[in-house]
């Protein structure tokens, strides 16, 4: 049978189609797009009724997340998971871990947690509550837009790293089982992965941005330059240096002179767009007006940080704020002023991203490039053509900061599909400078008629004269044994057509791997630990031994502000690494996914703070800049915020990763049990992640496995009413009863008073 609505459909009509939430409805309007980039494909996600469709999807939504995330998981353990669950063995040798779907999972949950946030008042506001106080201790910004976009980037960040661990529980302990190499390896290259991972992002975000400078307007002679824009008559402006208003010298209008010839850049509509455009650039190169919505000038905010103000320039309040801060241009969004405008101008030498790429990557330096000079711009201006012609729809729809975002990882999935990235197993993770061929041309196809046509004409060509005079039949006729007599010719002929399209795609896909890789060696030169790793053996791995000296890091202020937490519980983090027991274990060593997944999520945002300090041995190396790109922001305007995160909002999906599998049963205090106060948005994660069943026990290949009973998202229905979270399932079992209560009591055993919050019916036949 079928219900009125049902889970799906629930979800798609409260988040989209009419959302309405009882509280917080402008703040969520407001956050939207930042909560659903690509909002489509979440959409998408929800009509699709078929499960290896909804995974495709479900892959491209989970890059999403990561791209526009502060801090993300390898791309590389996320396909972990998908690789684990496509086993042929859904048990392990004791009959206990059963696979079960964690990719699908992942965005159904993700989707689920807004839901029940946005519409349950008693979780959203204890959890606003929580956030808010960690902002005013800390002295951060405490209004509710910003507390909410906290809970955001905390759920983001649980939803994606909680389930990472699976392959270290199911495989870690055993080194006698054939997957342990094969799943585990990964954790050990983590560095590797992030650093291929930021590499792209920062690619791609370095081609999205060329397409705002506009070479092709400028080239044709339109308004483009500032001078051709804004006339400065120098005798009624005065300057701004250090907060004091004086006139004009010569220097500054020799700058003003030399700026003339600076072109505009297009569609920078908000802060995040123009710190991704600075960070490429840099500040030196770019500098910003101020005008009014008619175009009258106000401001000019120049490289060398001195302002000039004209004549025309009011002296409001708001005006004489930004004046009184050389980064205005950068921090401050004027959307709320509708009179005001920024434009952004850029020196037109600097805009060479061909020239860009080789400084920032040192591909000068590089062992492992064996393409010429000439080579590497050809063949990475052939990738930005590429990614151009695929994306060119999507940037005519930039009008935002967050549209641009959008079209930022429309042009990174333009390039992970083009070079073969969307593969589900990748077999390059032992040496990943050895390509396969089957990668290399992945995507190249070819017509082999078209080809064998256009060989043909060139052999006609070549010998028309021998047909001069003659009729057609006898034209057809002796082409015809021509054509016998010279088929190997003709056959080479196209061999080479394709070897030549071949060696292009090789060339394309080898020097983006080594733009890919290089970050990877710079990382390995910097000799920075990552401080989580299985015990060596010799020259083998043991992975029934987990070292995690980041727990011990007492100057990493994530493992203080963790063990604080706990400690409120009466739990000590170094032994419950030590001794937690997963009542399966059977005498055999078994890492709880939940526990480790939170100690290599630890030790991978130590990681990515570290990118942003480190120098290698033999020069700098511009890790922060890498990042700055990368994440479409300026660290040294943003480090405060970016500090809280790691510090505050990160511990907070930290804590919940960590506990969110933990069996009471098994800790010496037996007693323990995650309640709403003081814990709201761990006890909000562990709930949620339990009630999201349906869909569960669906796996790849399904024609293999004997599936079990599951609840489908067709048979159950999940509302938010009267701050109950109803759960109606349409069921025809004997035993629907005690399934209900088994779900009750299994909540009850670790969430404190989880049944009084939860209502669950079998619906009406």
């Amino acid at each position: 049978m079928r219900l009125k609505r049902n889970i799906q459909e629930t979800l798609k009509a409260n988040l989209f189609t009419s959302p309405n939430p009882p509280r917080y409805k402008s703040e969520y309007l407001v956050l939207r797009d930042d909560i659903f980039p690509s909002k489509n494909l979440f959409m998408e996600f929800l009509e699709s009724e078929n499960y290896e469709e909804q995974l495709s999807i479900a892959n491209e939504i989970l890059l999403c997340l990561n791209y526009n995330s502060i801090f993300s998981p390898p791309t590389k353990l996320l396909y972990n998971l998908l690789s684990m669950e496509s086993l042929t063995s859904t048990r392990d040798n004791d009959n206990k871990y059963a696979n079960r779907d964690h990719v699908v999972h992942q965005v159904h949950l993700y989707i689920f947690g807004i839901y029940v946030f946005f519409y349950h008042e008693v979780f959203s506001e204890n959890i606003i509550s929580s956030f808010r106080y960690l902002r005013r201790r800390k002295g951060e910004n405490a209004n509710t837009c910003m507390v909410i976009s906290d809970f955001i980037q905390a759920w983001r960040a649980f939803v994606l790293f909680h389930d990472v661990g699976y392959p270290i529980e199911k495989f870690a302990g055993d080194n006698n089982s054939s997957d342990n190499e094969c799943y585990l390896s990964t954790f050990l290259q983590i560095p590797k992965f992030i650093g291929k991972d930021i590499s792209m992002r920062c690619i791609s975000k370095i081609i999205a941005v060329s397409k705002l400078i506009d070479h092709d307007k400028y080239c044709q002679g339109g308004i483009y330059t500032f001078g051709e824009l804004n006339e400065i008559v120098y005798k009624d402006c005065k300057t701004i240096r250090n907060n004091t208003k004086i006139d004009l010298n010569n220097e500054t209008c020799e700058l003003l002179d030399e700026i003339k010839e600076y072109i505009l850049i297009n569609k920078v509509y908000g802060v995040k767009t123009i710190q991704t455009v600075i960070s490429i650039y840099g500040r030196e190169n770019i500098f910003a007006a101020l005008c009014n919505k008619e175009g009258t000038l106000y401001m000019v905010f120049l490289p060398n940080e001195e302002i000039v103000v004209t004549k025309k320039c009011p002296k409001n309040n708001a005006i004489m704020e930004l004046a009184r801060n050389i980064n205005s241009p950068y921090e401050h969004n004027t959307s709320h002023n509708s009179n005001l405008v920024w434009h952004y101008y850029i020196k037109k030498e600097s805009t060479d991203i061909n020239k860009i790429v080789k400084e920032l990557f040192q591909l000068g330096k590089s062992k492992r490039i064996s393409l010429r000079k000439n080579e590497e711009y050809e063949v990475f201006s052939n990738i930005v053509n590429k990614v151009y012609e695929q994306t060119s729809a999507n940037y005519a729809n930039v009008i935002s900061d967050s549209s641009f975002n959008q079209y930022c990882f429309d042009v990174y999935y333009a390039l992970y599909n083009a070079l073969g990235y969307n593969k589900q197993q990748r077999e390059d993770v032992k040496d990943p400078y050895i390509y396969h061929l089957d990668e290399s041309i992945q995507n190249f196809s070819i017509n082999v008629t078209e080809e064998m046509t256009s060989a043909l004409r060139k052999y006609f060509k070549k010998n028309e004269k021998k047909f001069e005079g003659k009729g057609v039949e006898d034209v057809i006729k002796g082409f015809m044994e021509s054509v016998k007599n010279e088929s190997e010719r003709i056959v080479e002929s196209i061999k080479e057509s394709i070897e030549s399209n071949i060696k292009e795609q090789c060339k394309f896909k080898a020097y983006f791997e080594i733009l890919r890789s290089s970050i990877g060696e710079k990382i390995r030169e910097s000799k920075m630990d990552f401080k989580v790793y299985f015990k060596k053996d010799g020259d083998k791995m043991d992975y029934r031994t987990l070292e995690y000296p980041i727990i011990n890091d007492s100057d990493n202020r994530i493992v203080a502000n963790l063990e604080n937490k706990l400690r409120k519980n009466y739990i000590c983090l170094n032994e419950l690494v030590k001794d937690y027991k997963l009542p399966y274990a059977n005498n055999r060593v078994l890492y709880d996914h939940g526990i480790f997944g939170c100690i290599f999520s630890i030790a991978m945002a130590d990681f990515y703070q570290n990118l942003y300090r480190i120098k290698s041995e033999s020069q700098s190396y511009p890790f922060k800049q890498i990042m700055n790109i990368a994440l479409g922001m300026d660290y040294d305007i943003s480090e405060n915020s970016i500090l809280y995160f790691f510090e505050n909002t990160l511990v907070e999906a930290l804590y919940a990763i960590l506990i969110h599998n933990i069996y009471p049963s098994q800790l010496s205090n037996k007693s323990f049990k995650t309640a709403l106060e003081p814990n709201p948005f761990a006890y909000f994660s562990t709930l949620l992640d339990s009630l999201q069943f349906w869909n569960r026990d669906s796996r790849i290949n399904q024609a293999e496995y004997v599936i079990p009973y599951t609840t489908y998202s067709k048979s159950l229905n999940i509302e938010i009413r009267d701050n109950k979270i109803r759960i109606t399932e349409a069921d025809c079992r004997l035993d629907i009863n005690q399934a209900v209560k088994r779900r009750r009591d299994y909540l009850d055993d670790y969430l404190e008073e989880a049944s009084g919050y939860i209502e669950l019916s079998l619906s009406d036949f």
